[in-house]
């Protein structure tokens, strides 16, 4: 559990842990930086459970989950937020799963949010996965939102140890995705469908702004694609992960295709969601383009080019060829209006 700043919510976050059906455990807190009074806090426990450092200045979240995981010394690594409140049999069914699924590595579960005091949990159903581990592995290949929940995560520490997977220290926000794909290639992750935390909404939340989020898990993904599949698309987006030119997005949609064609009979990868993924962020990075363009004979040229793009709706279909329709009338009244 990293901590910062959390003195108002690391009690109820804490409490929630030595409230686990599952006891034994260790619980690893480093306090990075804070200016509060999180380690009073921490320290009124009292507890031989509890494994604490401090930071004299702040680190930032990748480094200071880095520090921790390699603290670690039990068989499962369970990841936990200072803000965030956990289900009594989160470790217990988390172990558990692991225990019964030895080609697993990596198990998370569903999350929901709340705001002020936190609600009873629902019953828990008997376990069933949500998200196997083919629909995750295709989700990291082009998803922008979480892939799994990230406070949620338990994996196994030999995983982390045989394989030396870290979190990159360059990437201050989304560092969680780079770990999932660094996870995804060694060993199966998986899903369960059952609410085992609450995750606290506050102004303090450190993946709040979407933007940066969404710019972060780009460039981990670029890179991932570069690394692991030989494809080169860095100089294809801006400093702010946006696509250049409509000539820049045609080669995105080249190396995308190429992609999802090599993958589609691969049983690792589930072939529906990986068209879907392939679609949705081939669609969301043309109409960027096409909100900061008035190209849009290339932006229509682009959008024909795609095989991928054939695949979205009728009504998202119709919009480009009515905007390609009257762009040519467009034109003319904008030169008009500038004569005048």
């Amino acid at each position: 559990m990293p901590a910062y700043n959390a003195g108002a919510f690391i009690r109820e976050s804490i409490d929630s842990i030595f409230n686990q059906s599952e006891q034994n455990f260790e619980l690893l807190i480093i306090n990075d930086g804070s200016s509060d009074d999180t380690e009073a806090v921490v320290r009124s426990f009292q507890s031989d459970k509890i494994v604490y450092r401090a930071h004299p200045e702040n680190l930032g979240i990748p480094a200071t989950r880095n520090e921790l995981l390699g603290m670690a010394s039990g068989e499962y690594i369970a990841l936990a937020d200072s803000d965030d409140i956990y289900h009594p049999r989160r470790l217990e069914m988390q172990a558990e799963f692991l225990r019964a699924h030895p080609d697993v590595g990596v198990v998370s579960a569903r999350i929901n949010g709340f705001d002020g005091k936190a609600p009873a949990f629902p019953d828990l159903q008997p376990v069933k996965v949500r998200l196997h581990p083919a629909q995750i592995r295709s989700r990291l290949l082009f998803s922008d939102s979480a892939v799994m929940a990230h406070p949620l995560v338990m994996l196994r520490t030999s995983v982390l140890r045989q394989h030396a997977i870290a979190y990159d220290t360059n990437i201050p926000v989304g560092s969680d995705f780079h770990l999932y794909q660094q996870l995804g290639r060694v060993t199966d992750m998986v899903e369960l469908d059952a609410v085992l935390c609450f995750y606290r909404i506050h102004t303090g939340n450190i993946s709040k702004n979407r933007k940066v989020t969404r710019k972060h898990s780009l460039q981990a993904r670029v890179g991932f694609l570069k690394t692991n599949f030989n494809i080169d698309i860095g100089d294809v987006f801006d400093d702010d992960g946006r696509v250049k030119r409509a000539d820049k997005f045609a080669r995105l949609n080249t190396e995308i295709e190429k992609l999802v064609d090599a993958k589609i009979d691969d049983p690792r990868y589930d072939a529906e969601l990986l068209q879907k993924g392939a679609v949705k962020f081939l669609y969301a990075k043309l109409r960027d383009l096409e909100n900061r363009t008035s190209d849009y004979d290339a932006i229509y040229a682009a959008y024909r080019q795609s095989k991928l793009l054939r695949r979205i709706s009728i009504n998202r279909k119709l919009r480009f060829h009515i905007k390609a329709l009257f762009a040519p009338f467009s034109r003319i009244f904008s030169s008009l209006h500038k004569t005048s």
